[in-house]
């Protein structure tokens, strides 16, 4: 379920993922320097993947979480609207978008 739902998580953020995790500090991402085209595509997607089932993950257990960045060590951290730290390169949540996007998974796993 989680794995189809990436596609709507990647449009419930105010700018583009993929641009927003090349830019930021994932360890994995530093790693696509010097990679053949073919190979940078697929391991870019499977990189990203991996990104937003960890913010999926997140959301899933802090709903209100709406900024998200990797930390100088690569390791993803967020923060809550309540909060007032966050980096100048986070990942800002659409809260509208996100609350459509967490209603459907509820609905849909009512229905399951």
């Amino acid at each position: 379920m989680i794995d189809n739902r990436l596609g709507e998580l990647r449009e419930c953020f105010t700018v583009n993922f993929t641009e927003w995790l090349l830019k930021s500090n994932n360890p994995l991402c530093k790693n696509l320097e010097g990679i053949y085209q073919s190979l940078w595509i697929y391991t870019r997607l499977k990189i990203e993947n991996e990104s937003l089932k960890e913010i999926l993950n997140i959301i899933l257990r802090e709903p209100l979480a709406d900024y998200f960045w990797y930390t100088e060590k690569g390791g993803l951290v967020y923060s809550l609207p309540h909060e007032d730290t966050f980096s100048s390169e986070s990942l800002r949540v659409d809260k509208e978008k996100i609350k459509i996007f967490l209603r459907d998974i509820k609905i849909e796993s009512i229905l399951k």
